[in-house]
């Protein structure tokens, strides 16, 4: 069986990257392999946790190249170099044109830590998602993936998963973080 080629998306620290690297590892993310990480931040430490899982990185910054088009024009060329097929956002902080999201229908998942829009927003990314959660009581925010759209706001939920906070345990300690 052959698997899909998946790129993920990021812009941060990693936290869903590692997730999926891990899973991989253990066997849990059996249909598909992580082909590329690609990245809209040269200094994402990201970057760092692909390599040292030994995939491929590309780094793409609106700001670099200067617009919109040059920046999607530049992540397709990264798709089709590697040969993707899905693509996964995974703390990625750009926004991605109606034009570009429509050349990839329900094959692109983006995951957010909790539930929105309790959770998200300016600031909210990283731990910073799980210590707003926390503050304001929640013992078991649901981690959301949805299948993007060309709309920032008709995204279809396609599976929700729950985990418990303890207050007793360090927030850090919980895997992924």
């Amino acid at each position: 069986m052959s698997r899909a080629k998946i790129a993920v998306f990021v812009s941060g620290g990693g936290t869903n990257l590692q997730a999926l690297i891990d899973a991989r590892k253990s066997g849990a993310l059996h249909s598909g392999e992580i082909a590329l990480v690609l990245s809209s931040s040269p200094n994402a430490y990201a970057l760092e946790r692909a390599a040292k899982a030994g995939i491929p990185s590309v780094v793409c910054s609106r700001k670099a190249l200067g617009s919109q088009e040059a920046f999607e024009a530049a992540i397709s060329q990264a798709l089709a170099d590697h040969g993707i097929q899905i693509i996964v956002l995974a703390g990625f902080m750009s926004i991605l044109s109606e034009d570009f999201t429509r050349r990839w229908p329900r094959r692109i998942l983006n995951v957010h830590p909790s539930l929105i829009p309790s959770f998200c927003g300016k600031g909210m990314y990283g731990l910073k998602v799980h210590e707003a959660a926390l503050a304001k009581g929640s013992r078991s925010p649901a981690p959301l993936s949805t299948l993007s759209t060309r709309s920032l706001t008709a995204a279809r939920s396609s599976c929700k998963g729950r985990w418990t906070f303890s207050p007793a345990t360090p927030l850090r300690s919980y895997k992924g973080a």
